[in-house]
C-alpha cells in the first residue's frame, strides 16, 4: 500500500491511472465558469433595449413626435394618446391621408394605415 500527501496527483504510464483533480484546479475551473457566466450576463444585457438612449431620456412628447414628423414633410392633422401610444393622423408629402401608431417609448412609427376613404378632415 503507498501512502500519499492529500491532494497528490501520481505520476505513472498506465492508462488505467485515474487522475485526481486538486483543489486548487477545482477552484481554477469553478472561477473560469463564473467568469463566462458573468461575462455572457452582461453581454445579455447590451441587447435588452432596442434604444438605450430613447428609454434614458425618457418617453417622447406629442410635439416631439410631431415635429420628427413635419421634419419627414408629413402634416399633422390630429394627434392623441390612446391606448399606451400616440395615434396620428397625417397627410403624407405625396398628399394620401394615413393613421400612423407612435411608440411613446422610442418615437418610432409601429403601425401605418392608409385612410384615404375616411376623407371627412379634407
Amino acid at each position: 500500500m503507498e501512502l500519499r500527501a492529500p491532494g497528490h496527483v501520481r505520476h505513472t504510464d498506465d492508462p488505467s491511472d485515474r487522475r485526481v483533480m486538486t483543489p486548487t484546479t477545482k477552484l481554477g475551473i469553478g472561477l473560469a465558469l463564473l467568469i463566462v457566466v458573468i461575462l455572457v450576463a452582461r453581454a445579455g444585457e447590451d441587447h435588452r433595449n432596442d434604444h438605450p438612449a430613447a428609454a434614458a431620456s425618457g418617453p417622447v412628447s406629442i410635439a416631439q413626435v410631431s415635429q420628427r414628423l413635419e421634419s419627414q414633410g408629413y402634416q399633422i392633422r390630429k394627434i392623441k394618446e390612446d391606448d399606451g401610444r400616440y395615434k396620428v393622423t397625417v397627410l403624407t408629402p405625396d398628399r394620401h391621408k394615413e393613421k400612423l401608431s407612435i411608440s411613446p417609448r422610442t418615437g418610432e412609427v409601429i403601425g401605418k394605415k392608409n385612410d384615404d376613404e375616411d376623407d371627412d378632415e379634407d
